[in-house]
C-alpha cells in the first residue's frame, strides 16, 4: 500500500488504494474459486482426495499467474520512468 499511496497524487491516494484493495479481494476470490475447482475436477471417481497432480498443475498455475503479474508491473512501472 505503502508504494501505491506514494505513488500517485495526493489528491488520488484514496481511490489509488482503493483500487488496489478491491483488485486484491477480486484476486483471492477468483483464484481461491479456481483452485477449488481445478482440485474437484482431478479428483479420481470415487476418491475424496484429489491426485497428487492436480495440487502440482494449479501451483504451477499459479506460479506463472504471479510471474506473469510481476512481469507487467515492472514494465509499466520502467515505462513511466
Amino acid at each position: 500500500m505503502t508504494t501505491t499511496a506514494t505513488s500517485v497524487d495526493e489528491s488520488d491516494t484514496g481511490a489509488a488504494t482503493g483500487l488496489v484493495l478491491v483488485t486484491r479481494v477480486l484476486g483471492f476470490a477468483v483464484g481461491t474459486q479456481l483452485s477449488a475447482a481445478a482440485l474437484t475436477s482431478w479428483t479420481p471417481s470415487g476418491s475424496e482426495v484429489p491426485a497428487e497432480s492436480a495440487f502440482v498443475i494449479s501451483f504451477l498455475v499459479a506460479a506463472t499467474v504471479a510471474a506473469l503479474s510481476l512481469f507487467i508491473v515492472r514494465t509499466m512501472k520502467e515505462s513511466h520512468h
